[in-house]
């Protein structure tokens, strides 16, 4: 999400709302499902549409090697608390009616630095396009369990949400993406935002996925 509504046009007066998430994130897939809705309710209303701000937040920071990679398999403790969390998840997917499925062993292996890197450049070039792409590497992830750190993943999904394919392989070699995304992190560490996804409206951060219902109170007041 990013720009005014879809991402699209001159700045407006609707709300100006940022959103700090990272695709390995179940509950931002959830969020990023319920929140899309809402964005497309106020369209249905006539609201002025909100300017939607992406930040990327790096779950796996702790995790990824000094060669950028993320080490096969993963700590018992964390498979525990990944397990764990998982009947939460179907509880919220069911409520929320957005598809979810866990492959746990896969995802544990999934870093997904280069699709928000990508992610980042979309934004940055093709506001437009954003939010297709933004939802598709929800879906590819979390409806298909694909490792959307892949390269050639990414390059699929970009294609299948109008972006040409070749973006991926530049905006993968550009430094100012990375450093983007580093910066992301940080700014996040500053606001004192330690889990996602987060979404921030007049300042005031609000963790965790929310329904349509709770979003529409939560930026309108109402």
């Amino acid at each position: 999400m990013s720009g005014p509504g879809d991402g699209s046009g001159p700045a407006t007066d609707g709300p100006h709302l940022t959103v700090y998430a990272d695709y390995v994130c179940p509950f931002c897939r959830l969020g990023n499902a319920t929140l899309g809705r809402y964005l497309d309710d106020r369209a249905e209303r006539g609201l002025p549409p909100a300017e939607v701000l992406w930040e990327p937040f790096d779950l796996r920071a702790d995790e990824r090697r000094p060669d950028g990679t993320v080490p096969p398999g993963a700590s018992e403790h964390k498979e525990e608390y990944v397990r764990s969390r998982w009947s939460e998840v179907e509880a919220l997917a069911e409520e929320y009616d957005v598809a979810m499925r866990m492959d746990v062993d896969r995802y544990l292996r999934i870093d997904a630095r280069n699709a928000q890197v990508v992610a980042l450049g979309v934004q940055r070039d093709l506001p437009g396009l954003f939010r297709p792409f933004h939802d598709a590497v929800y879906d590819a992830l979390w409806t298909e369990t694909r490792d959307v750190g892949d390269p050639a993943a990414l390059r699929s999904i970009a294609e299948g949400a109008g972006v040409d394919p070749g973006r991926v392989d530049e905006y993968l070699g550009d430094p100012d993406l990375y450093e983007r995304f580093e910066t992301a992190a940080r700014r996040a560490a500053r606001e004192g935002i330690r889990g996602v996804p987060t979404l921030v409206h007049d300042g005031k951060p609000v963790s965790g996925s929310r329904s349509v219902e709770e979003y529409r109170t939560l930026i309108e007041g109402q």
